[in-house]
């Protein structure tokens, strides 16, 4: 299971927007039953219990992570005592749940005490409207919820535009394609620019330098007298000065 704090924080990975006691609650409860490595199970499990005006993006994996790892940090883990054979030793997971329900709990009956305190205000003053006892008052009530019917409106409208604003800036910076490096190619030591690009632009001619040699060492005879290569014009006069003496004998 857990095996350190701040084993899942993540920086910029969703909403900013604290966490209700109830969502971390579900949250705990979804890891000590899937675990906290598959984070798709946990997100699926607890989105049906999103409260009203979350963002899309609210139970996503990488937020649930980043919200359990800050439970991690403020949670002492359990020591580990030396018990009988088959007993049950506490875990982190048991404890970060075990201290969030006790708080539910709390936060359930403050809750249940406001309401019964607003009830039994709301029905002493219809009993004094029906009475007639608040007749002279009646403009002034009216007027004094419609405005804090107004104001509850407004603020509630101002936290849902907060909210898609933050969310559209998420989807922003998730959607933008990430800049492919450029490759920079880097000339060698000591040469400039301009003599790379000279060395680039101008080709190279061939060498031609063994092609007359070849060519005269074909068409070369060699003197037996000397044993030295004679070029194909002086072989062919000699030989004909030979055949013209011969033939004047």
């Amino acid at each position: 299971m857990a095996s350190g704090v701040g084993k899942h924080k993540m920086l910029s990975v969703g909403p900013t927007e604290p966490w209700s006691l109830r969502e971390k609650l579900c949250l705990a409860s979804s890891v000590m039953r899937s675990g906290d490595q598959n984070w798709v199970s946990v997100s699926r499990a607890i989105k049906p219990f999103s409260e009203q005006g979350r963002p899309p993006d609210w139970f996503s994996q990488k937020h649930c992570a980043s919200q359990y790892s800050e439970l991690l940090e403020t949670t002492e883990a359990p020591k580990r005592k030396r018990g009988e054979k088959g007993e049950v030793v506490e875990t982190i997971e048991d404890v970060i749940v075990r201290r969030l329900t006790a708080e539910r709990i709390e936060e359930l009956k403050k809750l249940l005490r406001d309401t019964q305190d607003k009830y039994r205000k709301l029905k002493k003053e219809v009993d004094l409207i029906q009475t007639g006892h608040l007749d002279s008052r009646l403009e002034d009530l009216w007027t004094e919820v419609s405005q804090k019917k107004k104001q509850d409106e407004d603020e509630a409208d101002l936290k849902r535009k907060a909210t898609d604003t933050a969310y559209q800036a998420r989807q922003a910076v998730k959607n933008t394609p990430k800049r492919v490096p450029s490759v920079t190619v880097r000339s060698p030591l000591g040469a400039s620019p301009t003599s790379m690009e000279a060395q680039t632009d101008t080709p190279t001619p061939p060498t031609d330098t063994a092609m007359p040699q070849a060519e005269e060492t074909s068409g070369a005879t060699v003197d037996p007298s000397t044993g030295h290569h004679m070029p194909a014009l002086f072989s062919f006069l000699s030989s004909t000065v030979v055949d013209v003496c011969i033939g004047s004998k």
